[in-house]
């Protein structure tokens, strides 16, 4: 118990996570398993093959004792495999002792030249895939390394130890088929148990990306049943305190204390007023697109004469040019649309001093193109690149929601929204409606 806690906190400081480290742990139970079966047979083949071909007794003799010994360690292993699952260490300490006993029977048997050579790539394969780039990995390339060596050395000083060429060929037969069993006994498990932790880490994804989207869901609906809520009782609000505040100055109190106070109320309830807008705008769900052929002139006139009392009380003038009439007709969703032109042109009477003009155009081409200029104060250049990200604002006390709402609204038209520095000073933003957007007949 205490190594396999040793083995699970080594893997962990790896950054190999413990379904990971279970999975590897279990392939190799199984190949554990499942390798004697393999090579008895093989060495008994083997052995009988060498008799028949008439190899010397004395020659035979200590292959068949390090066989015999081997074999013997395999099914002790098997045997602990049934008990339970083994750690990586167990299976990277049976890989490096088969990769030193096929050594010793190749030095018996030729060195470089045995016919017992193939054997070598089971067990490196298999550490290969199990451990890849590791300590364990590099253990076999160092025990791979010392048998090359030592089976050179006896190639070049022992050559009569090679076996007879009729000896040679079938046992290489065999080599080859034994290596490529356990090659896909132990690969394949590996793999297997990859492919395993892929589909469950995808199955894990899947189910957080639901459970992702329905809370996120759930908040939409909280969020626009919010803003409805609140929206109601500000109108009534304002609607109080711009009435308070019209009799004050037709009392002639515009200049009392009551009226200055009435002033910083109405200001107040239209800030609250903008936030709740902004955040109902997002928390409304824009899968919901009504497109549909209508006038696009006719939309941003009505976002004019919406604007237009709010203009008038902060002393600015709008104006809107339009194409003829003919050319103003687009598949749209009116609706968002309108939700996008009010934000930008709210934006720029916000911008713009008493005495200014903010100009709305729309112009056509491939797609149409709303273009929203003010001579306000302009836009810091350090946040210019992040406008339309929520929260991302140049005016003092916003909170950059409407942009980011008409940059949602320009994406789902599969267009895009630019806020750039006017000439002369001021802003120019420009929403284009783009390919998603095509001329119809209203």
């Amino acid at each position: 118990m205490d190594d396999t806690r040793a083995e699970l906190g080594e893997v962990r400081s790896r950054g190999a996570a413990p379904a990971d480290t279970e999975r590897l742990r279990l392939a190799a139970t199984a190949f554990l398993r499942t390798r004697p079966l393999v090579l008895g047979p093989f060495f008994a083949a083997t052995a009988a093959v060498l008799a028949l071909s008439g190899v010397p007794k004395e020659r035979l003799a200590p292959l068949g004792v390090g066989a015999s010994l081997l074999l013997g360690v395999f099914f002790v292993e098997r045997a602990r495999a049934a008990k339970g699952p083994v750690t990586p260490a167990d299976l990277a300490r049976s890989l490096a002792l088969t990769v030193l006993g096929i050594g010793g029977a190749m030095s018996l048997t030729g060195g470089l030249v045995s016919p017992l050579v193939p054997m070598l790539f089971a067990p490196l394969g298999i550490g290969f895939a199990a451990f890849g780039p590791s300590r364990e990995e590099r253990r076999l390339l160092v025990m791979l390394a010392l048998v090359v060596l030592s089976s050179g050395l006896v190639t070049a000083f022992v050559p009569d130890l090679a076996l007879p060429r009729h000896a040679a060929a079938p046992v290489l037969g065999l080599a080859v088929a034994a290596s490529a069993l356990l090659l896909r006994v132990g690969v394949s498990g590996l793999t297997g148990a990859h492919v395993r932790a892929v589909h469950d880490r995808d199955a894990a994804m899947s189910a957080l990306a639901a459970a992702s989207a329905a809370r996120t869901k759930e908040l939409e609906l909280v969020g626009s049943r919010l803003a409805h809520e609140v929206k109601n009782p500000l109108t009534a609000v304002r609607a109080l305190a711009e009435g308070m505040a019209e009799r004050a100055r037709a009392k002639g109190q515009g200049t009392s204390r009551d009226a200055e106070r009435l002033e910083v109320v109405l200001a107040e309830v239209s800030r609250i007023q903008e936030i709740v807008e902004g955040y109902a705008a997002l928390a409304r769900p824009l899968e919901s697109v009504d497109a549909r052929p209508c006038d696009l002139g006719a939309v941003l006139t009505a976002v004019v004469a919406t604007l237009e009392g709010r203009a008038t009380r902060a002393g600015v003038t709008v104006g809107l040019t339009l194409p003829d009439e003919a050319s103003r007709t687009f598949t749209i969703d009116p609706r968002r649309v309108h939700e996008a032109a009010q934000n930008l042109v709210q934006n720029a009477l916000e911008a713009s001093p008493r005495g200014a003009h903010v100009e709305v155009t729309l112009t056509h081409g491939p797609e149409p193109v709303v273009t929203v200029c003010d001579r306000g104060h302009g836009i810091a250049s350090e946040i210019r690149a992040h406008l339309g990200d929520p929260f991302v604002t140049n005016k003092t006390g916003g909170t950059g929601l409407g942009l980011a709402h008409a940059r949602r609204v320009a994406e789902l038209h599969g267009g895009t929204l630019e806020v750039l520095p006017r000439e002369g000073g001021g802003t120019r933003a420009v929403l284009r409606l783009g390919p998603g957007v095509t001329k119809g007949e209203a």
